[in-house]
């Protein structure tokens, strides 16, 4: 009996490790890849960073303060910043497994989707060529607003579909509840929202569901989760419009054609994956001879072919007529949320004009490339010194930093590390990795820190912090620094190049029971002798 047991244990161990079993199982394969790739992409960083992302920094540096927004963006991505970090009681490797978790519900939501429209293996396909866009993959282990837009943007667009076919309420209330969280994650999702109202508007199905209450609960749903964030944007006067503004280029047709440029840059991978699957043998894979092209010809209702090409297509035009009539340009990375439709879209055009692909080598495919592109990442890191001339912000020393300038503050105040000002990169290092986790007077600007004021100033003081040059001659807005608290210089070595590489880290000290005045004009904390 229990050998036979042996051998069963043995047969289905067989099986896992037999790359056969998951092209005649699909949905299986896909499973597993999901899996390995929450494991790796959680993993890599872990092992190759010795610091965080830039965006990692600033989440968990402002999570604390449970704000709706920054003076950059809503503030969702540090509200899952600060849950993961009350939760695990660390920092660091919780933002990689939240990045990756993101991923994972983009490629569930693709998946569900392209079930609703084709057969089982094109779906699967649909969701594993997105393994070679760049979103899904490279750029993904810095938690920030792009990534946690992902799951929302496909979410929207495979909730709408499941109500136009249904008519449910409940499915309307969730494409609702999802337009909401992706205006929390992003405001940039107006765009898809944009699309949507067009879409329901022109399309006959969608447009006689607006006799039933199912849309309008859908809307209801919508503006009751949103009041608080307009409430938020009425206050504070659009101030984030300003920062959106100042990070777009400029130009009108140039900066059209480089954003679609970077989109087909950031999908190589997915392009490669198409060529393999549509060529002939290219090398002589024993694992089938006839395509599922062949066997299966692609049948999909022209509702379904019109609904894809407009929300991959909707989405890119949109934002194309806009920069061309105001002038604004566009960013590579606003299309991170619009190629998560990019796999579906490649099948349905390959059915379209009749390319056979073989679905089995796009799964090969994409097991080659999660474990090239991540080998891949974890070299380029510990290489940087050959491509760049700093070190990268991964492999600065952060925790140790924070340590350093926290026992500094301790011993020449006595007291708990409070406030830090500083800019959002070296005052949002020391605010995330603090064990005091004092609030971020970002650029010494309260107009940037509405979590704080004059008189929590004075009553803790404030550690300023920089590393481009001495504080007191930079843009934070501390003049009379030198003549009322401490000043010094901090040497860090970073490992970078042969050699490695110091970093000076410059601060001064203003001590608790200072006196504050406040510019409201420019809204920012002068000091004042004592």
């Amino acid at each position: 009996m229990y050998s036979a047991e042996r051998a069963s244990f043995s047969l289905s161990v067989f099986k896992l490790l037999n790359p056969r079993f998951y092209f005649r199982r699909p949905v299986a394969a896909l499973g597993l890849f999901l899996l390995a790739h929450t494991l790796i992409w959680t993993l890599i960083p872990v092992l190759v960073h010795t610091g965080m992302p830039m965006d990692v920094v600033e989440g968990y540096a402002i999570g604390r303060e449970w704000v709706i927004g920054t003076f950059k963006h809503p503030a969702m991505p540090s509200w899952l910043l600060e849950i993961s970090r009350i939760i695990t009681r660390g920092i660091g490797w919780p933002a990689y497994l939240l990045s990756s978790m993101c991923v994972v519900a983009t490629y569930l939501a693709v998946f569900q989707l392209a079930r609703e429209m084709v057969d089982i293996r094109r779906a699967v396909a649909s969701a594993l060529l997105l393994s070679g866009v760049l979103y899904f993959s490279w750029v993904s282990p810095e938690f920030n607003h792009n990534v946690l837009q992902m799951p929302f943007w496909a979410g929207v667009i495979f909730a709408l579909w499941r109500a136009r076919e249904t008519g449910s309420t409940g499915w309307w209330a969730l494409v609702g509840a999802l337009a909401a969280g992706g205006m929390y994650a992003k405001l940039s999702t107006a765009v898809l929202l944009v699309v949507v109202q067009v879409y329901i508007l022109l399309d006959a199905k969608c447009r006689a569901s607006l006799a039933h209450r199912g849309p309008w609960v859908g809307l209801a749903v919508f503006l009751v989760l949103i009041t608080p964030m307009v409430n938020w944007l009425v206050n504070t006067q659009f101030q984030l419009l300003d920062y959106a503004e100042a990070r777009a280029t400029h130009g009108r047709a140039g900066s059209v054609l480089l954003f679609l440029w970077k989109q087909i840059a950031s999908s190589v991978g997915l392009l490669l994956l198409l060529a393999l699957a549509s060529l002939h043998r290219p090398w002589k894979l024993p694992l089938r001879r006839i395509t599922h092209q062949q066997r299966h010809p692609l049948r999909i209702s022209a509702d379904a072919d019109r609904f894809i090409a407009t929300f991959f297509w909707g989405p890119i035009a949109l934002m194309a007529v806009g920069a061309l009539f105001t002038g604004v340009g566009l960013k590579g990375s606003w299309g991170t949320s619009i190629l998560s439709l990019a796999g579906i879209a490649a099948i349905i055009l390959a059915g379209r004009f009749q390319i056979a692909l073989a679905l089995h080598r796009i799964t090969a495919g994409a097991i080659l490339l999660l474990a090239v592109i991540p080998a891949g990442y974890a070299v380029s890191v510990k290489l940087s010194d050959r491509f760049s001339k700093s070190p990268p912000r991964v492999a600065w020393p952060q925790a140790e930093i924070a340590r350093r300038l926290q026992k500094i503050w301790r011993q020449r105040t006595g007291m708990p590390l409070r406030i830090v000002a500083g800019d959002l990169w070296i005052g949002g290092m020391v605010a995330a990795n603090s064990t005091d986790r004092p609030s971020l007077l970002i650029d010494g600007d309260l107009a940037r820190s509405p979590w704080l004021n004059d008189q929590m100033i004075e009553k803790h003081g404030a550690l300023i912090v920089a590393w481009w040059r001495q504080p007191m001659a930079s843009g934070l807005q501390f003049p009379h620094v030198k003549a009322l608290g401490v000043e010094g210089t901090e040497i860090f070595h970073v490992n970078f190049g042969r050699q490695g590489r110091d970093l000076p880290v410059y601060y001064a000290i203003v001590p608790p029971g200072t006196k504050m005045k406040s510019n409201y004009k420019s809204k920012t904390s002068t000091l004042v002798r004592p």
